[in-house]
């Protein structure tokens, strides 16, 4: 037959500390992966956000470039055929000379600049 060892008040004491630091500990580990969760979801969510704006601003600059008809089969096109377009990227100006390549983009920018207008601040108006 067993005996049961009476705990003196001491230990008790000590027995209750011993349990509560554990489940402080538990709680800690648990704080800090929630807080870690956190941080991961708040990433995940900010990506999301990140890459739905840039999806919003990529058709909205379509529209506003090609209209809804030509917007609607480029992105047709797009989800037909594989297009890599950091090969395409490449590949867009190879064999040109710099001389070449710096015409075009004068000729770009001569066609498409247009200054900023004049800002009219408190300084300008003195």
């Amino acid at each position: 037959m067993e005996t049961k060892k009476t705990l003196t008040y001491e230990e008790l004491m000590a027995l209750f500390a011993e349990i509560g630091r554990k489940i402080e500990k538990s709680r800690e580990e648990h704080d800090r992966k929630m807080e870690q969760s956190r941080e991961e979801h708040d990433k995940e969510m900010a990506e999301k956000v990140y890459l739905w704006e840039m999806r919003n601003d990529g058709v909205n600059c379509l529209l506003e470039k090609l209209g809804a008809l030509e917007t609607e089969a480029f992105i047709s096109n797009i989800l037909k055929e594989p297009f890599d377009y950091t090969k395409w990227s490449k590949d867009l100006y190879c064999g040109l000379s710099l001389h070449e390549l710096n015409s075009m983009a004068a000729e770009f920018v001569k066609n498409n600049y247009e200054p900023p207008q004049k800002v009219i601040t408190a300084e300008n108006e003195l």
